[in-house]
């Protein structure tokens, strides 16, 4: 009778861990970082937002969402987490498959900006908190069986916040969602430029003088005091790069650029060390 007892256990220990390892089968873990890219004002030293929620769809309409447990709301100073720097916001347990969006919820009462010497004011954010902002990946994200995958959500501070008047300031993200292991590096170093140098990274032949606030810019990064920038979070393809400081009036003179610089997924490539004088003319790209 013990035999037959023990046998009972052992087939109902069998059927219990073959039905988990089925049910772990159809999951897979997001993890999802936040990072930006430097802002122009040299006045602002923090962007404060509050996130109260996240959503994602495997579906490429505006269908089929779900909420994330994000356990409590997160505030960040997206400052500080640029140049390749990103914060955690946290590992999902979501089902495998194709994950195509998220939605990012953000309290506009407890958002703000904050000032070099300290003082703050509000931070408005247009439907933040109801409808919430959302981002597409491109092509989708494949999140594997019982494996994980890492995207990261760039908030691009210097395209999003705008100073409407009174001193107020209105931020309106354009989230750009990259799968990590599918981006790469740009690395490179002018060794006569300032730390008030901009690099701004725009696909191939798609620069146009024009574009004074560099809007159509993908992504940016200030360089160091020895002159060396790296742009991360770049999809494969070739890029161009523009240069740009500030002025006393605080606009942007161009500097010149390097041009036809391929970025593979996974990699770093490093650009040749060269000077402000042997930039490229961009205005006759």
């Amino acid at each position: 009778m013990k035999k037959i007892y023990l046998i009972f256990l052992l087939v109902i220990s069998l059927f219990i861990f073959y039905s988990c390892t089925n049910l772990l089968s159809n999951t897979g873990t997001v993890k999802l970082s936040i990072t930006d890219s430097p802002i122009d004002g040299a006045n602002i030293k923090g962007v404060y937002i509050d996130v109260t929620g996240i959503s994602y769809s495997m579906s490429t309409g505006d269908t089929g969402w779900t909420k994330l447990d994000l356990k409590e709301e997160k505030l960040f100073n997206l400052l500080e987490f640029t140049n390749g720097d990103a914060k955690i916001m946290g590992n999902f347990n979501l089902p495998a498959g194709k994950i195509n969006q998220i939605r990012f919820f953000l309290d506009t009462n407890k958002s703000f900006i904050k000032f070099s010497n300290d003082s703050t004011t509000t931070l408005s954010i247009p439907s933040g908190d109801t409808t919430g902002y959302k981002a597409t990946i491109s092509g989708g994200a494949t999140i594997p069986v019982n494996g994980q995958i890492e995207i990261t959500a760039d908030f691009d501070v210097r395209k999003s916040l705008n100073l409407i008047g009174n001193g107020l300031y209105k931020l309106q993200p354009t989230i750009r969602l990259i799968v990590n292991n599918q981006a790469g590096v740009i690395k490179g170093q002018i060794t006569d430029a300032s730390t008030d140098t901009t690099v701004f990274a725009y696909s191939n032949n798609s620069y146009n003088t024009s574009d004074i606030e560099f809007s159509s810019a993908i992504n940016s990064s200030r360089l160091r005091d020895n002159g060396t920038f790296e742009l991360h979070y770049l999809s494969a393809g070739t890029y161009d790069l523009v240069f740009a400081k500030f002025t006393t009036d605080g606009t942007l003179s161009l500097l010149g650029g390097i041009s036809n610089i391929e970025v593979k997924s996974n990699q770093i490539t490093n650009v040749p060390t060269t000077t402000i004088n042997n930039l490229e003319n961009v205005s006759i790209w």
